[in-house]
């Protein structure tokens, strides 16, 4: 439902997709009031169809997205129904093919029409060349913003090096991808065996975002890897989870929200997450003084506080404003982001599961 809502209209607003947005949300909300029952394959398979429908939908490349993507929901579902391994195993490769063809046939290796990508490899090269990647403008297509300083935290560069050695910047953030794929699939062995590791790799075929992420160089992908690494090492491997956290949080850090719940319920947690942050802090620390303190923040910080709500955004502002002409007032969203979290949080069932709904609802 989320992944159709954010893909019906290529992510803008429009009635039918912010409805979607908003009955999900209100199924996350509601959770903890249904009873507590094993997903059905029918859901599974939901799941899946929907998934293969809202990557049709996000690519919008005519018929040979469209047969892509029915292509890979078909052998997305042979790998969530085969009794037979091999099949599966079979299925899965073969998916990836046709995941990976989607991408390579959807844009340009080596330039992009996205000013996150030119804006990225921009500040990398002049990373590498040893100039300071903030003290530069780029290009922009905000509405509003004509140009703009880097505006992301330093670990981008750092990760998208690889990737722009390698001719496009964007071969990072597909590395990124692959990782968060791993991770689930291997999170789900582990708590669910087999079956369930299958039934995730379906799903993960048909997710949109990955490959629109990747295509449209979004850099939120790392933080979503680094949560899933994490996730993964903190019990057997915690020193190497804690730096990896770390190295997703010093890239763009709102998609921490996602471990709220876990932070306030459990101590242990507490203190991984706070380390974490303490390493990105002084992987900062370096760049906020080559490129001054208060430079760095207003890059960084200051630009999301400056820019004004979007008439076109997928959410409730646009909303509003198509309907009034206005804006909501500034008090409206922090409140009601707090009420969600108290609500959430607040939950008596504790456990991981639990935790990373209740975290998603709070993002969502």
């Amino acid at each position: 439902m989320l992944a159709l809502g954010a893909s019906a209209d290529g992510g803008f607003y429009a009635p039918v997709a912010l409805g979607l947005m908003l009955l999900a949300a209100a199924l996350i909300l509601l959770q903890p009031l249904a009873p507590e029952l094993p997903a059905s394959d029918r859901a599974w398979v939901g799941a899946v169809a929907g998934g293969a429908m809202a990557t049709g939908l996000a690519y919008d490349s005519g018929w040979e997205g469209w047969l892509g993507s029915l292509v890979l929901g078909a052998l997305a579902l042979l790998v969530l129904l085969s009794p037979r391994s091999p099949v599966r195993r079979l299925a899965a490769g073969a998916g990836a093919g046709v995941w990976a063809l989607l991408l390579t046939t959807s844009l340009r290796w080596g330039s992009a029409p996205f000013d996150v990508v030119e804006l990225v490899r921009g500040a990398t090269s002049q990373l590498l060349s040893g100039v300071n990647p903030y003290a530069a403008t780029y290009a922009s297509t905000t509405p509003g913003v004509s140009s703009l300083h880097f505006s992301y935290a330093p670990a981008v560069l750092l990760l998208s090096v690889a990737g722009h050695l390698a001719g496009d910047v964007r071969l990072s953030d597909l590395g990124a991808a692959l990782a968060l794929v791993a991770a689930v699939v291997l999170l789900a062995r582990r708590r669910g065996g087999a079956e369930r590791a299958w039934r995730c790799c379906a799903l993960c075929l048909t997710l949109p975002f990955l490959p629109l992420m990747v295509r449209s160089g979004w850099v939120e992908i790392y933080l979503g890897a680094a949560i899933a690494l994490w996730l993964l090492w903190r019990e057997q491997r915690s020193w190497l989870a804690n730096i990896t956290l770390g190295l997703g949080i010093a890239t763009i850090p709102t998609g921490l929200a996602l471990l709220l719940p876990a932070f306030v319920w459990w101590s242990r947690v507490r203190r991984q997450l706070l380390l974490a942050i303490v390493l990105a802090a002084a992987l900062c620390l370096p760049f906020a003084l080559w490129a001054g303190p208060q430079h760095l923040f207003q890059d960084v910080v200051g630009l999301e506080l400056r820019l004004p709500p979007r008439a076109d955004g997928l959410d409730l502002d646009a909303l509003w404003h198509g309907l009034v002409g206005g804006w909501l007032a500034v008090w409206v969203w922090p409140l009601a982001t707090a009420a969600a979290a108290l609500l959430l949080i607040l939950r008596r069932e504790r456990e991981w599961g639990v935790a990373l709904v209740a975290g998603s609802g709070l993002l969502l």
